[in-house]
């Protein structure tokens, strides 16, 4: 399936520190993130930093983003969300974390970032976000 005009439109102007997406559910918004997650990943594959990927909850990642990549990429570029909140993908250690409760600020504190997903960011508890 290729992208559509406005998904084109955003992949080409999605290059500033924060790029978000909004529009109609089922419009196509995750879809492109299925090959940009991928490529964001290895552009900063040997940088400092931690990867990360958070949502509303560890189990609405696993089905929104995780079994999806694993359709396309397959098992062996993506793996399962293990215990310790981490997955293999595309050869980095992403971690995978709920957004759903500040308690989940901690896991972060102190940590810097070189590329973080959020998924449902809507749904993500407010100082989570901040």
């Amino acid at each position: 399936m290729g992208f559509s005009e406005m998904q084109k439109e955003y992949l080409k102007k999605a290059n500033h520190r924060w790029n978000i997406k909004s529009g109609a559910t089922r419009s196509g918004k995750t879809y492109m993130d299925y090959f940009l997650i991928p490529m964001r990943l290895r552009a900063v594959s040997g940088k400092d930093g931690l990867n990360v990927i958070l949502g509303h909850t560890k189990s609405t990642l696993q089905r929104n983003i995780i079994e999806p990549l694993q359709s396309i990429w397959g098992v062996q570029l993506v793996g399962d969300i293990k215990s310790d909140n981490t997955v293999e993908m595309f050869g980095e250690v992403v971690h995978c974390l709920g957004a759903e409760k500040i308690s989940q600020v901690d896991k972060l504190r102190g940590s810097s970032i070189k590329y973080c997903y959020g998924d449902e960011v809507v749904s993500w508890s407010p100082e989570v976000f901040n």
